[in-house]
């Protein structure tokens, strides 16, 4: 269907039928799951802004939408792009570095807590020197943001104060230089 779909787009692409074209493109954006950024993108060409803010925001509201966070970013949502992913139960850091630069410019301050909290509470049952190595790079993070320096610097010597026992976590924090 979803071949068929995109022939059927070319078709009325060539007749000039906008008309149909944006029809079978939300079709085969919706009813077909084709909803890469490269169709979301062809959609906003097509549609009128009203159209676009209707579609975008029926799509952001469906939470199975693989691209929701890519077109928040895109959009420059970022304020709701922060929200969806504090909502998040998993892989928090990991979609914060995805959008960081977006996220960054709306609300430095924010982000880094946010970084804060995950790697505080990533540091409470780590025992896995990779999981150390990828906490500790965080805190590196942590310095190109608002008072991220002393912030990194003292997380750095509290986790050496509380878990001295930890060797693993201790032989990172020297790699990382701190």
């Amino acid at each position: 269907m979803s071949r068929h779909s995109e022939r059927l787009m070319e078709i009325y692409d060539k007749q000039g039928r906008l008309e149909d074209y944006k029809e079978e493109l939300r079709t085969y954006i919706w009813d077909y799951w084709n909803d890469n950024l490269d169709s979301l993108m062809l959609l906003k060409e097509v549609s009128t802004d009203q159209e676009w803010i209707e579609f975008r925001e029926h799509y952001l509201n469906d939470r199975g939408r693989l691209y929701r966070f890519e077109l928040m970013n895109q959009e420059q949502l970022f304020g709701r792009l922060l929200e969806e992913i504090l909502s998040s139960h998993f892989k928090r850091l990991d979609l914060i570095d995805c959008y960081e630069e977006g996220l960054k410019s709306y609300d430095p301050y924010r982000v880094r807590d946010v970084i804060l909290d995950e790697i505080q509470h990533g540091m409470e049952s780590v025992s896995v020197r990779d999981t150390y190595r990828y906490l500790i790079s965080y805190l590196k993070v942590l310095e190109d943001y608002p008072d991220g320096k002393v912030i990194s610097q003292k997380v750095a010597t509290g986790w050496k104060k509380d878990y001295p026992r930890r060797k693993a976590m201790l032989e990172e924090f020297r790699k990382a230089g701190f």
